[in-house]
């Protein structure tokens, strides 16, 4: 769908990752690392994450306990208000849902927290996101005057405003025991926009409001296309005409289609999206698979050295992109922060000069492009 001009004049390389935890190289020769993604509509750690796991906890318990820790850590800094917050949410979701994304509840009651839509907990599809119903209980915590001194119990109650007040304190063993094993090794998590945050310390270990979440990101191809798999199946990454989505599906199921293969890299970016973002589409990767000629032509990065070494983004959540408009700077936002410390190329340079929205990069070497979709590539040896 969209053309790319692909034009630039600074070297691009993936090299030393500021962010990064050294891993033994994978057999294609890549680092696994760290990635930073953007909390709007961020979700927890996806497959190719880890959960550090404790015997108080079931799987789907830990993984949402480690929701709520991490964005935690994202609300409060100071460390006892911390840690008083994680036992308060825990033994709020504890006793709430057992720590269980509960597609229902009483009434209208849904998620970690059986928030109710009609109460304005907000909608039925932020609620059940993990990490806005941990960011939502933290805001109207922190709206509860003096919960800092108050037994725990007492402040969940005072959040939940439960028909069984003293039904939290029981869980207050559980809950610490939770918080000793496994609260040291969490990242931070970010508070999506949508929660409204505004009170507390922000930024544990520099994340903030549509901060940073922390979540490994494999080095393997194939775990890579996988989770993008699941993306496209549950609708959240979707494509245009001609179809390049097939081209990650070959990738996922082990197939060596000639001349349709995508950079690890450029899966790596598609999943730091797809985790940051509720709702992705794509139009372009590898062109040459396609035989889409335009734009660059032969030397774009969709087309050159066997193609898919850049990726075009057209829509975020509903969105249309036009490189410089809100959703197009959120989603730039995003991969800069994901991006290893050497730069990536980026299109829609002159659209967001004219827009006057031209935006300071750390890891993006940007140029012009048409204003109909946000371009991104890696491997480039003129730039």
């Amino acid at each position: 769908m969209a053309s790319s001009n692909d034009t630039g004049s600074k070297p691009l390389l993936w090299g030393g990752i500021a962010l990064t935890i050294i891993m033994a190289l994978s057999p294609l020769g890549l680092i696994a690392f760290i990635v930073l993604v953007i909390a709007g509509g961020a979700q927890a750690c996806q497959p190719g994450g880890s959960t550090p796991t404790t015997s108080q906890l079931s799987a789907e318990q830990a993984q949402n306990a480690a929701t709520i820790l991490g964005v935690s850590k994202s609300a409060f800094t100071d460390p006892a208000v911390q840690q008083k917050a994680q036992l308060v949410a825990l033994i709020a979701a504890l006793q709430e849902s057992g720590l269980r994304n509960l597609d229902h509840g009483d009434a209208d009651s849904l998620g970690l927290f059986q928030m109710r839509p009609s109460m304005n907990w907000g909608t039925p599809d932020q609620i059940m996101n993990p990490v806005y119903a941990a960011g939502r209980f933290f805001r109207a915590l922190n709206d509860v005057s003096g919960w800092q001194g108050m037994e725990p119990g007492k402040a969940a109650q005072a959040v939940e405003v439960s028909a069984f007040p003293d039904a939290y304190a029981k869980w207050i063993p559980k809950a610490t025991a939770v918080i000793n094993d496994v609260a040291a090794t969490i990242q931070p998590i970010a508070i999506p926009v949508d929660v409204g945050w505004t009170g507390g310390s922000q930024g544990a270990g520099g994340a903030s409001a549509g901060g940073g979440v922390q979540c490994p990101v494999s080095g393997d191809a194939r775990a890579l296309a996988g989770e993008l798999v699941k993306a496209i199946d549950s609708g959240k990454l979707y494509g245009t005409t001609p179809d390049h989505l097939k081209e990650i599906r070959w990738v996922a199921e082990g197939k060596t289609v000639a001349n349709c293969q995508i950079d690890t890299r450029i899966l790596q970016v598609a999943v730091a999206a797809v985790r940051a973002f509720d709702k992705v589409g794509v139009s372009d990767i590898n062109r040459k698979c396609t035989g889409q000629v335009e734009g660059a032509g032969t030397d774009s990065l969709h087309y050159k050295d066997g193609g898919g070494h850049a990726i075009d983004f057209f829509a975020i959540n509903g969105q249309p992109l036009t490189g410089a408009n809100p959703p197009s700077l959120e989603l730039i936002r995003a991969l800069d922060k994901a991006a290893p410390a050497d730069a990536m190329g980026l299109g829609q340079r002159q659209c967001r000069m004219a827009a006057h929205t031209q935006a300071t990069f750390t890891h993006f070497v940007d140029f012009n492009d048409t204003c109909n979709h946000v371009h991104v590539d890696v491997g480039r040896s003129n730039l």
